[in-house]
């Protein structure tokens, strides 16, 4: 998948409300805003219990999961990294990915870790080259 496709906005069912099109557990994928359903109701915060967002990488296989990933500062986004992923695998609740990276054996994914494409990789490193 494409850091474009990885990035579409998703919110899951979680639980059943009556006449409801949808299963506890359907994943809902959005072209736009990630509060309106295609039927241009604002589901996300007029029914929050029942329709949760999630993050990027949830409820994916690891096949699809980006080989490069762009590791963000908490403290400022400036100071962000882009490293390969040398493999996914599952944890108990979250997705782990082991990357060469000088300061990670592996870390669990969360909002400080994004998709990222081989160019962003490869400016990245070339940057950090200059700098030197």
């Amino acid at each position: 998948m494409t850091v474009e496709q990885l990035m579409i906005p998703r919110v899951k069912v979680v639980e059943d409300y009556p006449d409801s099109p949808y299963k506890v557990g359907d994943i809902m994928v959005f072209d736009g805003d990630l509060t309106i359903h295609p039927n241009g109701m604002d589901i996300t915060s007029k029914y929050p219990k029942i329709f949760q967002p999630i993050p990027w990488y949830a409820e994916r296989d690891v096949d699809v999961l980006p080989k490069y990933e762009r590791v963000i500062d908490q403290d400022s986004e400036l100071n962000s990294e882009v490293v390969i992923v040398t493999e996914w695998m599952n944890g108990n609740d979250d997705l782990i990915c082991y990357i060469n990276h000088e300061w990670f054996m592996g870390i669990s994914i969360g909002v400080n870790i994004l998709p990222a494409t081989e160019q962003e990789y490869t400016d990245f490193i070339t940057q950090k080259t200059t700098q030197l």
